[in-house]
């Protein structure tokens, strides 16, 4: 990826954790609301993603991709 591994999983990871945390606290409020927000985030990062030869872009597009499935996953749990 970038010139650093050690720097781009944390970057991935961060930028995870984010999603997911963002996700759970609007899922709280509504789910519907946190399903907005997860696609808003992955429209707007396909919009940025399109094109680009960046790796450091390549790295939180993995991380943002990680954290919405994470918490697409979470929030079907917290719904159960």
């Amino acid at each position: 990826m970038g010139d650093r591994p050690d720097r781009d999983g944390f970057s991935a990871a961060l930028v995870l954790l984010v999603v997911v945390a963002l996700s759970l606290a609007l899922g709280a409020a509504s789910n519907w609301l946190a399903l907005i927000a997860n696609v808003v985030i992955a429209l707007g990062l396909a919009r940025r993603v399109a094109g680009q030869k960046d790796p450091g872009v390549a790295v939180v597009a993995y991380g943002v991709v990680g954290g919405i499935v994470v918490a697409w996953i979470a929030l079907l749990f917290t719904a159960l």
